[in-house]
């Protein structure tokens, strides 16, 4: 049989053993020790599975939510990612890492805290400036649609008169031109 597929020791065993190990004397006497220290090991142990215990689920606490896998280098990490590379960097890194965090965090809010009072205001005065600008934008259209069916009207009554033989002198064909040449200068987008 392998040392591989041999069952793994009690750890009281061990630690009666370790209690055992500096005893010299006859082999029965050794073999009392043992067992005595076997006993001791026994009322040591819930203690020491207690601790045991405690530790296992601290570890579990605090690699809970890790991936089980490191992200590749050079991409950005998950949250999970983020925590498994976290949790395997030297005491150290970790207080250096959070107090960039903690710096960058508070001159996030500093900045934040700076600016949104007047870029509330920036946004309600530019909201403002649009609302009287469509209004303004808004009537000017209203204007020149209403200037552009008046003209419409107008041609179209002087049509009428021409078209009945009633213009004498060609007044209602100019009026006709002039409301053409109206009409397609409205029609025109403006220059910039």
């Amino acid at each position: 049989m392998s040392d591989d597929t041999a069952p793994a020791p009690d750890l009281r065993d061990l630690m009666a053993e370790a209690l055992t190990v500096s005893f010299t004397g006859h082999p029965q006497r050794r073999f009392q020790a043992l067992a005595a220290n076997r006993v001791l090991a026994d009322r040591m142990w819930p203690p020491v599975q207690a601790a045991l215990d405690q530790r296992d689920a601290e570890i579990e606490r605090l690699r809970a939510g890790e991936s089980e896998q490191p992200a590749p280098d050079g991409q950005e990490l998950a949250p999970a990612e983020w925590i498994h590379k976290f949790n395997r960097v030297t005491a150290e890194e970790r207080i250096a890492h959070i107090e960039v965090m903690l710096s960058l965090s508070r001159q996030a809010t500093v900045c934040w805290e700076q600016d949104h009072a007047s870029l509330k205001e920036r946004i309600h005065a530019a909201n403002e400036e649009l609302l009287a600008a469509v209004g303004e934008q808004d009537q000017l259209k209203a204007t020149v649609d209403r200037v552009r069916e008046a003209i419409r009207n107008e041609r179209a009554a002087a049509r009428r008169i021409v078209d009945e033989g009633r213009d004498q002198g060609g007044a209602w064909v100019n009026l006709m031109h002039s409301c053409a040449m109206f009409l397609m200068a409205l029609d025109q987008p403006g220059e910039s």
